[in-house]
């Protein structure tokens, strides 16, 4: 859609804004077949095969030859009934304007546009005047003849430069037109001509000078279909600390839906904040209560008191949560748990996991919603008015929708919920010991500065051991490693080049110790970026506070970023990758990551994991009554799937065993290839097979499982959590069909005992102090106070077992509970329920 208003100012008169915005002397033929000639040098935009002419004089030019061939302008005119019939061939212009390679629609759309600001025969025909307002009178009628026959003088036939000076003047007014279009975001709008009327010529030759050499930026075809503007005001009111006592009684509403909005001090609010790249910084809260909107100033008590009346005795309805959560807590200083909130953004990614919605604009596109009108005004309070109408609509969609999938009780009963407790969560973080940390990094650059000398001594030559490009150097051309090994090395998929990562340079290490170093190397920079260096950076006061995502995977983990210490390791790190390779000098030494993490003075961590959760919930979706036994019998489930696969008795089965037996059954419920089965095992290409089948002859059901899956999906049938979390997925996406079902309800799972065991901890009698601070996936983590622990302890691990059961699988599922003062080093705890 264009600006309409510019059009009508300018219908028919663009030749006009052209004849009188270019300086450059002219002469013109009028329909008396007289000379007028513009004394004073205003000129009209009639551009001939003289077009390209210097020291603006009009003297006999030779056309440019292209091809070796001339092109002339050629016209005919019939005496005898006036139809004008052209024939052109002359230069070409070259390309003054912007955006002239256009496509057909274009062209087309143009034409429209041409025939709306065409020139008027009455501008062609009248007298020209000068600036001085002067009428040009025609002085030299021979001069511009001979311009125009000049040309044509090989033809030897009359010029209707009336007709054409009209249609020269329409092309250019056209080309203006179009030199004006902006197309952002798929709107098109039009702004007046900006001609430079100071040696306009000179400077327009100079660019044409400078396009040869460069490409056209391809021209968007512009969307004529747009929102309508409508001239609507909102009443907005303003409360603060001076006048609240005059709104007090507008907020005695309970049970209602509160739409709710932060608004930022550069201007925008959170349904439009992602249209700029400005720091938004919260300012304020607008809401929509009773069709009325009321925007709250200040944080001062009465404003506290009264937006916490609001927020608990209603139901929030919002566009990221989260940040409304925080702005309460750290501004208002509110408790955060008893709010019932709603978040669109969580909604919509329980529509499309696999595509969650960043911003508002893509909640709207998710749910097919176009604002039926725009307003068009700068006011803050009234854009945000604006939005939240938008939102309470979107809402109302997507409460049908989620209703619909049967995802409403999902929505409600858990991602709702869960909301009060990550906020709580990023502000409370954890503790961090820094001269433990500083340690830490200390001992892995020694040992990276020692194994990089190492690298350079096995290498004659220094090199960036980082650099992929100059590790196959040395590696493939200049030691040759991949032919005296005889193997063959895959190449990348990018670039086509010889593969430097771990499964090649391992294939290698027998011929060369360099390739063994270079793994060493990786191995200890990889740690100290990921782990340590990577944590400092997000330390401010001796505590970090990751962000939680609870809709950041689709099948609806929580994710931890900034720093991610959902990666950081629980088994002690190894500063030596390959101990057959230990010279004795201490390298042996281990690292615990974790344990520079610890609990603030007078509390403890608190652990609480699920034991082989994921093996349960598959044991009870696939009805396999042989795991479901062995689940039941012993704590140590894979020494007994160890034992029965390898007919050994438990004890006489080693670690090495259990820990194979362990990956096998997860890569053979996910679904891993042949080649994960081979690097599991350690056998051959052809023993492979033989290995894995005779383990899925002793567990069945890790086949059957993921065939019914399978079936499912090709029956049309969305694969389902325990919840009732689905996704949307083709036939052929097998193993992510099987992950939902596993990972999606052991996801479900977790995110109830969050919920539950906030819920008891708050309701206990007396008051435990209790805060989580963790979660990675199976394993919650609190900060207990020391007094507490052994309450909180029995209380934790009763309701989490309970979690099973409220999840609709009818069995209990074990918890174990440790505890000590910084994650790395926790011991199990015994403990039993004392509600005393």
């Amino acid at each position: 859609m264009f600006d309409s208003k510019f059009l009508q100012e300018n219908n028919g008169n663009v030749g006009v804004g052209i004849l009188n915005d270019i300086n450059e002397p002219f002469n013109v033929i009028n329909n008396k077949n007289e000379v007028v000639t513009n004394a004073v040098g205003k000129s009209v935009a009639i551009k001939s095969c003289t077009k390209k002419r210097k020291n603006k004089k009009l003297i006999d030019h030779k056309p440019k030859k292209i091809r070796n061939k001339t092109k002339m302008m050629e016209t005919e005119t019939s005496t005898m009934d006036n139809n004008l019939q052209e024939k052109v061939s002359c230069e070409k212009p070259k390309n003054m304007l912007r955006k002239q390679c256009y496509t057909r629609t274009v062209k087309n759309w143009l034409d429209d546009v041409e025939s709306l600001n065409s020139v008027a025969e009455c501008v062609i025909d009248a007298d020209i005047t000068n600036n001085s307002g002067e009428k040009v009178t025609g002085e030299t009628n021979e001069q511009i003849k001979n311009v125009y026959l000049h040309d044509n003088k090989h033809e030897n036939k009359k010029v209707d430069v009336t007709s054409l000076v009209s249609q020269k003047t329409q092309k250019t007014a056209k080309k203006v037109v179009q030199a004006q279009l902006a197309n952002k975001d798929g709107v098109m709008k039009f702004s007046k001509p900006k001609i430079n009327k100071k040696n306009n010529l000179d400077v327009t030759e100079k660019k044409q000078d400078n396009v040869k050499g460069k490409t056209a930026r391809k021209f968007v075809p512009p969307i004529k279909s747009q929102i309508p503007v409508k001239n609507v005001t909102y009443e907005v009111f303003t409360v603060n600390e001076m006048n609240i006592e005059t709104y007090d009684a507008s907020f005695n509403v309970k049970d209602n839906e509160v739409l709710a909005v932060l608004l930022y001090s550069n201007g925008y609010c959170q349904l439009n904040s992602h249209h700029t790249d400005g720091a938004c910084i919260p300012d304020g809260l607008i809401i929509c209560c009773d069709s009325m909107f009321y925007c709250f100033k200040g944080t001062g008590q009465k404003i506290k008191e009264l937006i916490t009346r609001v927020m608990e005795n209603n139901k929030i309805v919002c566009f990221g949560a989260r940040d409304i959560l925080i702005y309460m807590a750290c501004m208002l200083q509110m408790e955060t748990h008893s709010i019932q909130i709603y978040d669109v953004k969580i909604g919509g990614s329980l529509l499309d996991p696999d595509n969650s919605p960043e911003n508002f604009s893509e909640v709207e596109k998710l749910l097919s919603f176009t604002p039926q009108y725009t307003i068009g005004t700068e006011c803050v309070l009234q854009k945000a008015a604006w939005y939240l109408t938008l939102l309470g609509e979107c809402w109302q969609k997507l409460c049908g929708m989620l209703k619909e999938d049967a995802l409403w009780n999902v929505f409600v009963d858990i991602e709702a919920k869960l909301l009060p407790i990550i906020t709580d969560m990023e502000l409370r973080g954890v503790m961090i010991d820094l001269n433990k940390l500083k340690s830490m990094e200390e001992v892995l650059e020694n040992r990276m500065k020692l194994v990089e000398q190492q690298c350079y001594k096995a290498a004659g030559k220094v090199f960036q051991i980082n650099s992929a490009l100059q590790v196959r150097s040395i590696i493939y051309d200049e030691l040759k490693l991949d032919t005296k090994c005889n193997v063959k090395i895959r190449e990348t998929l990018v670039k086509g080049a010889k593969s430097t990562n771990e499964s090649m340079l391992r294939s290698l290490i027998s011929e060369h110790p360099l390739p063994k170093l270079i793994l060493e190397y990786r191995h200890l920079h990889k740690a100290h970026a990921t782990f340590l260096s990577g944590i400092s950076q997000h330390i401010k006061d001796g505590v970090v506070k990751p962000t939680w995502v609870q809709n950041a995977a689709a099948t609806g983990r929580i994710a931890s970023n900034s720093p991610n210490l959902q990666a950081i390791p629980k088994a002690p790190f190894s500063l030596v990758m390959f101990p057959d390779a230990a010279d004795g000098t201490g390298l042996e030494e281990h690292l615990k990551f974790r344990s520079v993490y610890i609990s603030r003075e007078g509390h403890s961590f608190l652990a609480a994991d699920f034991k082989h959760i994921e093996c349960r919930v598959f044991a009870h979706a696939a009805a396999d009554k042989e795991l479901q036994h062995a689940l039941a019998s012993s704590d140590d489930l894979f020494r007994v799937l160890s034992a029965k696969w390898l007919k050994k008795s438990e004890s006489e089965v080693s670690a090495e065993e259990r820990e194979r037996t362990k990956r096998l059954v997860y890569a053979s419920l996910y679904g891993a290839g042949a080649g994960k089965l081979r690097e599991i095992l350690g056998v051959s290409h052809d023993q492979a097979p033989d290995v894995a089948a005779s383990f899925h002859r002793t567990f069945p059901s890790l086949k059957s499982f993921a065939w019914g899956v399978s079936a499912r999906l090709r029956g049309g049938l969305a694969p389902r959590s325990l919840c009732g979390r689905t996704r949307r997925l083709p036939p052929p996406a097998l193993r992510q069909a099987v992950n939902l079902v596993v990972q999606g309800s052991a996801a479900d799972v977790c995110k109830t005992a969050m919920i539950a065991t906030a819920a008891r901890l708050r309701a206990s009698a007396p008051p435990l102090r209790a805060q989580l601070v963790l979660q990675i996936h199976d394993e919650l983590v609190w900060e207990v106070r020391d007094q507490h622990l052994h309450r909180a302890a029995g209380l934790i691990k009763q309701v989490m077992e309970d979690c099973g059961r409220r999840c609709g699988m009818g069995v209990s599922l074990p918890v174990s509970i440790s505890v000590g003062k910084n994650w790395g080093d926790m011991l199990e705890y015994n403990c039993v329920l004392d509600t005393q």
